[in-house]
C-alpha cells in the first residue's frame, strides 16, 4: 500500500486522538527533507520510504519506533547551534524531559542539609538522563568564591556547598565552547 510520512501520522492521529502527538520536523534543521513522526507515551513513530529520498510523493512505508530519550537526544543534537530561545520553545513544544531537570535551564543551589526537605541535592536518576540522550557525561558548572568552574557530576556531589550549580549542556551558551576544549581532557576549566 502506497503512502508517506503525514498520511500515516494522520491515520494514528485518527487512531486515538488524544494520546497521540504529530512531530514535524522541518527539514534543513531536521535532514534534508520535511518530515511527520507521531509520538504515544513514551514511544515515537515514523513512516519512511526504506529505498531513499525521492521526489515521489506516495511510496511503500516503512516504519521505526523509538523510545522518546533517543528521539529527545536526535532533537538536542540537531538544535544546539540554534539561540537559546528558539531552542526552549521547541523543547516545550516538544515536552522534552530535560528542560525540566533543575540545573539544566537555570542555575541551581546546592545545599546540603541532613532534613531532606531543606536539602538541594542533584538527583543521580537525572544525570543518568542527561548521560544517556547527549551521549557524554555532562560536566557541572559551579559558582563559588566569585568564580565559575566546571567540575564532575561526583566532585559537585562530594562538595560541602552551599553554592550555584548548572548542568553543561546545549541549553547553555558554554556548551560548545567547553566540549569542544576538553574533547580529550579529564580536568577542569576555570572561566574568567
Amino acid at each position: 500500500m502506497y503512502s508517506n510520512c503525514l498520511f500515516e501520522a494522520l491515520k494514528a492521529k485518527i487512531k486515538d486522538p488524544k494520546n497521540v502527538q504529530i512531530i514535524f520536523l522541518k527539514g534543513g534543521l531536521f535532514g534534508k527533507r520535511n518530515h511527520f513522526m507521531w509520538m504515544n507515551k513514551d514511544t515515537v513513530f515514523h513512516a519512511y520510504n526504506p529505498k531513499g529520498s525521492n521526489n515521489n510523493i506516495l511510496y511503500n512505508v516503512s516504519y521505526k519506533k523509538v523510545d522518546f530519550d533517543v528521539f529527545e537526544g536526535y532533537v538536542i543534537d540537531a538544535i544546539k547551534k540554534l539561540p537559546l530561545e528558539t531552542q526552549l520553545k521547541i523543547a516545550k513544544n516538544w515536552h522534552l524531559k530535560s528542560i525540566e531537570i533543575p540545573g539544566v535551564v537555570q542555575w541551581a543551589n546546592f545545599i546540603k542539609d541532613d532534613d531532606p526537605e531543606f536539602s538541594n541535592i542533584p538527583k543521580t536518576e537525572d544525570f543518568y538522563y542527561l548521560t544517556k540522550i547527549l551521549r557524554k557525561k555532562p560536566l557541572i558548572k559551579i559558582f563559588i568564591n566569585s568564580t565559575i568552574k566546571t567540575i564532575e557530576f561526583d566532585k559537585l556531589l562530594n562538595s560541602e556547598g552551599p553554592l550555584q550549580w548548572k548542568y553543561v549542556t546545549p541549553f547553555d551558551n558554554d556548551y560548545t565552547a567547553i566540549y569542544g576544549w576538553l574533547r580529550n581532557r579529564n580536568t577542569f576549566v576555570e572561566m574568567q
